[in-house]
């Protein structure tokens, strides 16, 4: 996740995927009772080419997730809350360079029927270059609006956010 590559893509993605996902999970929903809270954990691995910064780069994370999904007493889901652990190698397919990349970082995604669909991301993301110094490091609270593509809160320090994904695109030059 070169300082938001990766985040810009996946809340694109969300905003088309969101309502198709949300309409998959209640339709496994428990049967309406009380509020409830279903957690469960998974793994996967994110293999992926990005074009964003003009040259290929090719991206390998391990990523390890813990996922809170909230649901109101009529059974629709209300929110998701997801702890992602992620480590992987960050290829530049033009010249060979590469770079390291972990993170932990929680995202929260709200939604309620009439109501902005946001996620919140908080915790830190590190891309390193090969000798070990870091180069990137997004650290803080932001809140994106999914539905509309763009910032509604920031605190703290998101050098790939505030350039729309591509403040990491140098280091691998």
């Amino acid at each position: 996740m070169v300082f938001a590559i990766r985040p810009v893509r996946l809340r694109a993605s969300m905003a088309v995927a969101f309502p198709i996902v949300a309409l998959m999970l209640l339709a496994s929903a428990t049967p309406a009772a009380a509020a409830t809270v279903v957690t469960d954990r998974f793994s996967f691995v994110d293999d992926f080419i990005d074009t964003g910064c003009g040259f290929p780069i090719h991206f390998v994370l391990q990523i390890e997730v813990t996922r809170e999904r909230f649901f109101d007493d009529q059974g629709s889901l209300t929110k998701v809350i997801r702890h992602e652990h992620w480590t992987g190698i960050d290829t530049n397919l033009s010249n060979g360079k590469v770079l390291e990349e972990r993170a932990a970082i929680t995202e929260t995604f709200d939604f309620v029927a009439g109501t902005r669909v946001t996620e919140t991301d908080t915790g830190q993301i590190h891309v390193l270059i090969p000798q070990g110094v870091q180069d990137g490091h997004d650290r803080g609270l932001i809140v994106y609006d999914l539905l509309n593509d763009g910032i509604l809160v920031e605190h703290g320090h998101f050098p790939g956010a505030d350039s729309g994904g591509l403040a990491g695109c140098g280091a691998f030059l």
